[in-house]
């Protein structure tokens, strides 16, 4: 994305087409997706806090936050492969994908979406415990 001290300017001038975020401005409904690394970003200090602050708030007014499930993978995992000393960042990851917005949609895994789309087949994922890996074997 370029560096981070440009991160407000080209957030508003692509949530809004415009460059501001009047209301007048805003395309109603339009959906955003956070990649892993604006989170990382945010929870470093590589986008300030009243920089990210600016932008959540811009983001609240008007459009759709969308969490893509690749992208809780991919914190998921900072927090589990990461070491202790890095935990609370790793953390912090985490919640600010969490805290961008209020309107929180997460999109459907790969599978269920093209299951839906391309079959109009829509596919509930089975709990573990009705997979019989509620308790999977250490190895």
């Amino acid at each position: 994305m370029g560096s981070p001290l440009f991160f407000p300017a080209r957030a508003h001038k692509i949530l809004t087409r415009g460059g501001t975020c009047s209301m007048t401005q805003l395309i109603p409904a339009q959906r955003v997706i956070l990649d892993t690394q604006v989170c990382s970003h945010a929870a470093t200090g590589k986008i300030s806090s009243s920089d990210w602050a600016e932008f959540c708030t811009c983001l609240k007014g008007g459009f759709v936050h969308c969490i893509s499930p690749l992208v809780v993978v991919e914190l998921l995992y900072g927090l589990y492969a990461g070491n202790d000393t890095h935990f609370r960042v790793n953390q912090d990851k985490l919640r600010h994908l969490y805290q961008a917005s209020n309107a929180l949609i997460f999109l459907p895994l790969p599978g269920q979406f093209l299951a839906k789309e391309l079959f109009a087949v829509n596919l509930l994922l089975p709990s573990e415990s009705e997979t019989g890996n509620a308790f999977p074997a250490e190895r």
